[in-house]
């Protein structure tokens, strides 16, 4: 990890943690969760539910994007 660091030298440890939090289990929830989120994911989509934006955005079929509406 100390050589990754070094690459960003700005980065806090607590920062390159958070960015690279994938790689650390007790803050991804391990590939178990990660499974379990996906699976829901796709479920919905199948369902034809269309999951909310946490940017505020949603992507159309055509690449655009537009705001979304509360």
């Amino acid at each position: 990890m100390a050589k990754r660091l070094q690459e960003r030298v700005e980065w806090s440890d607590a920062e390159f943690v958070l960015r690279n939090w994938p790689h650390y289990t007790w803050l991804s929830g391990d590939s178990i969760a990660e499974q379990a989120v996906l699976s829901l994911d796709m479920m919905s989509w199948v369902l034809g539910d269309k999951s909310p934006s946490p940017f505020g955005y949603l992507e159309q079929a055509d690449g655009r994007l537009i705001q979304a509406k509360n």
